[in-house]
């Protein structure tokens, strides 16, 4: 999506199409506008550095960066509640299924 001939524009289309549902998913983990908007930008800015080759499923994709955006944030406040959360994979990745199934919804 991102290598054609005009990267700008499709990376600008990628922002318009999925910047709700990637915002939604920061949110999620953080419950913070600001950082959530923050993450956004940090997805999309990614997304345009590595480009798209071979994303089968984009949203799923940018939700996957979002979500381990969002946990790092988290995590960088030191709050050993989230820690405990995070040493769980298995209790992540349901968190994880259920925000993407959550926010696919809508």
């Amino acid at each position: 999506m991102l290598d054609g001939t005009d990267e700008f524009t499709n990376l600008e289309l990628a922002v318009r199409q999925h910047a709700r549902f990637v915002f939604k998913v920061a949110y999620g983990v953080l419950r913070n506008s600001h950082d959530a908007e923050d993450v956004v930008q940090e997805v999309f800015l990614r997304a345009h550095r590595k480009g798209t080759e071979g994303v089968q499923d984009l949203p799923a994709w940018l939700a996957t960066i979002a979500f381990r955006l969002a946990l790092d944030r988290t995590l960088s406040a030191s709050d050993p509640v989230c820690k405990s959360f995070v040493s769980a994979p298995i209790r992540i990745s349901i968190l994880f299924l259920y925000l993407c199934e959550h926010f696919l919804r809508k």
